[in-house]
């Protein structure tokens, strides 16, 4: 499992290299919306939502490796 820092600056690089708007929606599950903005504020306070987009980008990070990508999503 990542840690927090790590995962923040993941969603930092994501931001970064894909200039991602802040206002686009992330997740939308029935009535919970998630924008890209949201989610170092997600990952810092260390909310539900946080705690599940950590576990994600930690996953995502082990599925990479393991089908031979390096590292993270910047390196793909």
């Amino acid at each position: 499992l990542l840690t927090k820092e790590e995962a923040i600056a993941e969603v930092t690089r994501w931001f970064e290299r894909y200039q991602i708007d802040r206002n686009q929606i992330f997740v939308r599950m029935g009535e919970l919306v998630v924008r890209y903005g949201d989610l170092i504020p997600h990952l810092e306070r260390e909310t539900d939502e946080g705690r599940l987009l950590l576990r994600a980008i930690s996953r995502g990070r082990v599925i990479r490796r393991q089908r031979g990508f390096p590292g993270g999503i910047d390196r793909v």
